[in-house]
C-alpha cells in the first residue's frame, strides 16, 4: 500500500510544479489517505465478550443456560463471570461449576469477584483465572447440612378441649424419612449417616478446589476450614490469581483470546427450549 502511494506521489511531482497550490492539495489528500490506510491496518478486530453476573439467590438453570448460550455463540470470544455470591446448595452449584469447566474448552473464562464464599467460590474456581477486588471476601470452603423438625403442638378442638396434633409419616427405605419435618429426634445411627453424607460432600468439595487451583489437598486445613479470607491472604494461599478490577479482567480475557487455542464448538443442530424461556 505504501509503495502504491509513493509511486503516485512521484507521478504528481513529475507533472505539477512543486510549489503550486494544486500540488499541495494533492499532497494533503495523499497524506490523509495514507494515515487512514495505516490506521485500518493496525486496528485490532472487535472481540465480543459475554459478562454473566453470579449473585445471591442464584438461579442455577438460568445461569447454566447463559453459559451454554455464550459457549455456543461463535460471535462471543470469551466469558467474564462477575461473582458476588455467598454460597448455596453444594450439589446445585457443582452442576454450574462443571458447565463452566466444560465451556473453557471452547473459549476463555475469567472471574472477577468481590465476594466468592462457599458455593460462590466453587463457581469462581471453575474459571481460567480469578481476580478479586482489594477488599473482597474469599473462601468459606465447607459444607453444612441442616433441616427443620416440628414438635407436635397442642390445639384446641371445637369443644374447647386441648389435644395433641398427631402427624404420621410413612416411608419405604430405612433412612427415607430422616429429612422429614415430622420425623422426630434422630437416632444415633441416623446422625452418623447424616454426618457421613456431609463429610463426603466436603471431601468432594475440597478435592474439586484442589484440582481447579492446583492446591495440596493435604494442606486443606490452611485454605478449606470454612474461614473467610480477604484478597491479599487469598492470593498468598493460591485461592485467587490477582488483585484488581474489571479492567484487569478485560486485559486478561484479551490476552487469553490471543495466546491460547480453543476448540470450535461442534454444530450439533440442537436448540434448548424450556417453556417460555429463551432458547439456548
Amino acid at each position: 500500500m505504501k509503495i502504491k502511494y509513493f509511486i503516485l506521489l512521484l507521478s504528481v511531482l513529475s507533472i505539477k510544479p512543486i510549489f503550486s497550490m494544486q500540488y499541495i492539495h494533492y499532497l494533503e489528500k495523499l497524506l490523509v489517505s495514507m494515515r487512514r490506510s495505516a490506521a485500518k491496518e493496525v486496528k485490532p478486530p472487535l472481540q465480543k465478550v459475554k459478562t454473566i453476573y453470579i449473585g445471591d439467590n442464584l438461579d442455577i438453570k438460568q445461569a447454566t443456560l447463559q453459559i451454554i448460550a455464550a459457549t455456543k455463540d461463535p460471535v462471543i470470544k470469551g466469558i467474564i463471570l462477575f461473582v458476588s455470591n455467598g454460597g448455596g446448595s453444594t450439589i446445585g452449584y457443582a452442576t454450574l461449576h462443571d458447565t463452566i469447566k466444560n465451556a473453557r474448552t471452547f473459549k476463555p473464562v475469567v472471574c472477577i469477584t468481590n465476594r466468592a464464599c462457599s458455593g460462590g467460590y466453587m463457581i469462581a474456581s471453575a474459571a481460567d483465572y480469578i481476580i478479586a477486588y482489594d477488599i473482597s471476601q474469599i473462601g468459606c470452603i465447607g459444607v453444612i447440612t441442616e433441616f427443620t423438625q416440628y414438635k407436635m403442638p397442642r390445639i384446641q378442638n371445637q369443644n374447647g378441649v386441648n389435644a395433641d396434633l398427631t402427624v404420621e409419616v410413612f416411608a419405604a427405605g430405612e433412612f427415607k424419612s430422616i429429612c422429614s419435618t415430622y420425623h422426630g429426634a434422630l437416632s444415633e445411627k441416623e446422625r452418623a449417616l447424616m454426618q457421613k453424607a456431609t463429610n463426603d460432600l466436603y471431601d468432594a468439595f475440597i478435592s474439586m478446589i484442589a484440582k481447579d487451583r492446583a492446591l495440596n489437598k493435604d494442606n486443606a486445613h490452611d485454605w478449606a476450614d470454612a474461614k473467610i479470607f480477604l484478597a491479599n491472604e487469598a492470593l498468598n494461599l493460591g485461592l485467587i490469581d490477582q488483585i484488581g478490577t474489571m479492567f484487569d479482567a478485560e486485559a486478561k480475557i484479551a490476552e487469553l483470546i490471543q495466546t491460547k487455542t480453543y476448540q470450535p464448538y461442534p454444530d450439533y443442530k440442537i436448540q434448548y427450549l424450556f417453556g417460555d424461556d429463551k432458547a439456548a
